[in-house]
């Protein structure tokens, strides 16, 4: 087979069609403390001034060597831009929301929060790197996930215990961010993302039980994914092998996962259904272990029929840069699986 252009090989591999080799695109946030150092940028400006987002996205693929650009690199745009007051982070912290205003029987959006705080910062620097890149990188971006969204508003352990005790309050809570969620991958799409990350970590099976994802979140999940017309991967932290078949009838081109999850099992239950993506741990591997542990992890994932390498969730800030690079070049020379 011919060499691909990074964008065909994710899209390919997205659609399951044949590839030369796994990509290893920008795929999760990366706000790395070692390429800040590298680029003379900084946090909080690189999550709140568009042409240091851009370039602080530019250099992950032009000085680290991913295959491809991803941006942002925090996941509070939405919850900030709705009314949630913000810590903006530090050099090795990213923003995120300081508490939850929202009450369960109280829940007023804005209409115009589609153009207030990040938001429209954050679309302007898609537009800015797809048109910088051209069209044979991918350039993807991400958008918040409904249960993770929800929680930022009204908290967290009010989410929980309402989804036992306030049944009809979640759910119109849930359908209110469900509509957040799907204007918010819209305008992605518009504004030139090739590929759509769509996390929403509060919906992992540690935190939610398999029957109550299938009552509250399945519905959310495929209204979101069938409303935006773009290729859009979910990526759910922790062990999701409980809801796996539940996740075979959203309608996502792919599945992001954890190291909590083997690459067997997945492949098992959705290998026909949608385009596996990870799971190299960035914790134990790529953030504390060594460039022959990240080898071996990758190669394993690979072997085990990973069709997208990816680390299992964001990169930590303090993960060096060489392990990355060795994740790459491990991708880079493992062909015609």
């Amino acid at each position: 087979m011919k060499e691909l252009s990074y964008k065909e090989r994710f899209l390919r591999s997205l659609r399951l069609e044949p590839v030369d080799r796994v990509p290893i695109p920008a795929f999760c946030t990366h706000p790395l403390v070692e390429l800040m150092e590298q680029t003379g940028l900084t946090a909080p400006d690189i999550h709140y001034k568009q042409d240091d987002m851009v370039k602080f996205a530019l250099a992950a693929y032009e000085i680290l060597g991913l295959e491809g650009v991803r941006l942002p690199t925090d996941g509070a745009f939405e919850a900030e831009a709705i009314g949630c007051p913000i810590d903006i982070g530090a050099r090795d912290r990213n923003p995120s929301v300081a508490n939850h205003p929202f009450k369960l029987n109280d829940i007023r959006i804005p209409n115009d929060f589609m153009l207030k705080e990040r938001i429209p910062i954050y679309l302007e620097a898609v537009k800015t790197v797809k048109r910088l890149v051209g069209d044979d990188i991918p350039v993807t971006a991400h958008f918040q996930g409904p249960v993770t969204m929800a929680s930022q508003l009204v908290g967290a352990e009010t989410f929980l215990l309402g989804l036992t005790d306030k049944k009809k309050e979640i759910k119109a809570l849930l359908d209110i961010v469900t509509e957040i969620c799907i204007k918010m991958g819209n305008a992605l799409n518009e504004a030139g993302a090739d590929v759509l990350q769509f996390p929403d970590g509060m919906a992992t099976s540690e935190i939610i039980s398999p029957q109550m994802f299938e009552e509250f979140v399945q519905p959310c999940f495929q209204k979101i994914l069938w409303s935006v017309p773009c290729p859009i991967v979910l990526h759910i932290c922790g062990n999701t092998t409980p809801i796996l078949p539940s996740l075979k009838e959203i309608g996502a081109a792919g599945f992001s996962f954890d190291v909590k999850v083997s690459v067997s099992d997945a492949k098992r239950i959705l290998g026909t259904e949608m385009s596996l993506i990870g799971n190299i741990s960035t914790q134990e591997t790529l953030l504390h272990g060594s460039k022959d542990d990240v080898h071996r992890e990758c190669l394993a994932a690979i072997r085990s029929g990973i069709n997208v390498l990816a680390p299992s969730c964001g990169f930590a800030p303090h993960t060096p840069l060489g392990n990355i690079k060795e994740m790459i070049n491990t991708a880079k020379i493992t062909s015609d699986r």
